[in-house]
């Protein structure tokens, strides 16, 4: 996957980069979260929470790159220490984060940004990269990725009034067997969620991250306002659920799952509407459907069914290369088959292994 561009650098500590305008430093995550507080733009997946998450639970070392001005953040990127299988070293902005878009005051903040991280000397590691839409432009290509994004500045009556005859009759079919839809944030509804997910991963081969890392994901963003559990039940029976995270002005649609025996009665459909809803009705002006492989036409019809508008997430890197996402190799394919046909235990072993690794 990883290629090297051929870079050669030293293990000695990283130099900030200055000139008259500013200067690139390394900030703690409180001076961090000061200046993402200060940015309508930014998202839950900048938040010095989610960071922490990510960082306690996998033990990837946290660098905050900040371009400064007289003492003052002005931009700035996360980046987190993540290794190979074979132990090489790389930054990535960010893991599992979907798309992170580097947060800036203006445009010639967001260039003192880059004018900073492209003359810094980041040491043994083999690529530094940041997976966005909205690149700063060091080495940049597509990554196989696109994202979804609706626009809840709108009425709900006008974004339903663009929605395609399917879906309408999907929705009827939810409400004539009197789906019902609740916004929780209790440790239950966390688990009820998880149980289903683990199912629905399994059911595409796909591993799924520990019942521990969901814990700290309740503990360190759901229980302090930064998340909530959506749910839709049938007769008292929770039969999807989605987990979403939601700050400033964007509401992130992160983990998504659903019961396979349910799905007749349309209850995907029925959770996001109710979601777009609540949207519409808070401060958000964004549902972000996260992201999806280029070749999940499937999962991408799902999303543009809404009204969302699709874009492409790049690969942009400082240093090395990484491969797009041409689809499944061999081995994958392989790997997915022995899931989908595992004990659901072995779904979750695969996931303890794999996601170290695979940001």
């Amino acid at each position: 996957m990883i290629q090297s561009n051929g870079h050669t650098a030293s293990a000695s500590p990283i130099e900030p980069a200055r000139d008259q305008q500013g200067s690139l430093e390394c900030v703690t995550t409180d001076q961090w979260q000061e200046f993402v507080d200060s940015r309508s733009e930014s998202t839950a997946f900048h938040h010095g929470r989610w960071l922490k998450l990510l960082q306690q639970h996998y033990g990837f070392p946290l660098r905050i790159y900040a371009w400064k001005q007289a003492g003052e953040v002005v931009a700035g990127l996360p980046f987190l220490e993540t290794r190979t299988l074979f132990g090489k070293k790389m930054l990535i902005s960010l893991p599992f984060s979907d798309n992170l878009r580097a947060l800036g005051k203006d445009v010639t903040s967001l260039s003192g940004l880059r004018q900073g991280l492209q003359t810094t000397n980041f040491g043994r590691h083999v690529c530094v990269l940041n997976k966005t839409d909205a690149p700063l432009g060091f080495c940049c290509t597509p990554s196989g990725l696109v994202r979804h994004e609706l626009n809840l500045t709108r009425s709900a009556t006008d974004i339903e009034s663009g929605y395609p005859r399917s879906l309408a009759q999907n929705l009827r079919k939810a409400y004539k067997a009197n789906l019902q839809f609740k916004i929780r944030n209790d440790a239950e509804a966390l688990e009820i969620f998880y149980r289903l997910h683990i199912k629905t991963r399994r059911k595409h081969g796909i591993p799924v991250q520990s019942c521990r890392f969901f814990s700290r994901l309740h503990q360190q963003m759901i229980v302090g306002g930064l998340g909530f559990i959506a749910t839709a039940s049938h007769c008292g029976h929770v039969v999807a659920a989605g987990v979403f995270l939601p700050y400033q002005q964007t509401l992130l649609y992160k983990y998504a799952a659903s019961d396979g025996a349910a799905l007749d009665l349309r209850p995907n459909d029925f959770l996001v509407h109710h979601v777009m809803k609540y949207g519409v009705e808070s401060p958000m002006t964004k549902l972000d459907f996260g992201t999806s492989r280029e070749i999940e036409i499937g999962l991408r019809r799902f999303k543009q069914k809404w009204g969302a508008i699709e874009s492409t997430i790049y690969n942009d890197c400082l240093t090395g290369r990484i491969a797009s996402d041409q689809g499944d190799s061999s081995a994958m394919s392989i790997a997915r088959a022995v899931i989908r046909n595992s004990p659901s235990i072995a779904c979750r072993a695969a996931g303890k292994l794999f996601y170290p690794f695979s940001a």
